[in-house]
C-alpha cells in the first residue's frame, strides 16, 4: 500500500512540475514596439529680427501618442521651454496623422519667455486661437521615415498636397 502512496505522490510531483513549465512558458511577452517609438531631438536655427536663434524640438513617440517640446537656446546655452503639445496618432501608409488633444505656452515677462508652460486643451478658445495663430490645423499629415538613428520627417505645412517644398522636411535623431 506504501508502494502505491508513493507511485501516487510521484504522480502528482510530476504534473505539477509539468504545469509550473508550462505555464511560466505561456507569460505574456513584452510588446513589440514600432521603428518609431521613442525620443527624437532636432536642433535648428531660426532667423530673427536681433539675428539667429537655436531652437531644439523633441518628440516622445509611444505606439499611438505622441509628445512634443520646442525649447529656445539662450546666450548662456541653456534651453528654455516655449511650447508643447500632444496627442493621438493614426497611420495611412508611411503617413502619420498627429491630432492634436493638448498644446502649451510659455507665459512672457518683460518680453522673454519664463520657460513655465500653461497647457490648453482642444476645444477651448486659448488652444483655438493658438492654432490659429501659428496657422496649424488640429490634424497634421505627415510623411515619416526611419534609417538607423534618423528619422525624417515631411510636413505639409502648406496643405498643397505634397512634402516638397522648402521647410516641409526635418530630420530628428533618436536619444
Amino acid at each position: 500500500m506504501k508502494k502505491l502512496k508513493c507511485k501516487d505522490c510521484l504522480k502528482v510531483a510530476i504534473f505539477i512540475a509539468i504545469l509550473v513549465v508550462f505555464s511560466s512558458s505561456c507569460k505574456a511577452k513584452d510588446p513589440v514596439l514600432p521603428e518609431y517609438a521613442g525620443t527624437w531631438v532636432s536642433v535648428n536655427y531660426l532667423g530673427t529680427s536681433e539675428g539667429f536663434s537655436w531652437f531644439k524640438e523633441t518628440y516622445t513617440f509611444t505606439e499611438t501618442t505622441f509628445s512634443r517640446l520646442m525649447q529656445l537656446q539662450l546666450p548662456a546655452g541653456e534651453w528654455i521651454d516655449l511650447d508643447s503639445s500632444n496627442g493621438s496618432m493614426t497611420f495611412n501608409g508611411k503617413i502619420i496623422n498627429f491630432t492634436t488633444t493638448a498644446i502649451g505656452r510659455t507665459s512672457y515677462e518683460k518680453g522673454l519667455p519664463t520657460g513655465k508652460i500653461t497647457r490648453y486643451s482642444a476645444g477651448s478658445d486659448i488652444f483655438d486661437h493658438y492654432l490659429l495663430e501659428i496657422g496649424q490645423s488640429i490634424s497634421i499629415p505627415t510623411e515619416w521615415s526611419v534609417s538607423g538613428n534618423l528619422m525624417t520627417n515631411q510636413t505639409d505645412y502648406n496643405f498643397d498636397g505634397d512634402f516638397l517644398d522648402e521647410g516641409e522636411a526635418r530630420v530628428y535623431t533618436r536619444q
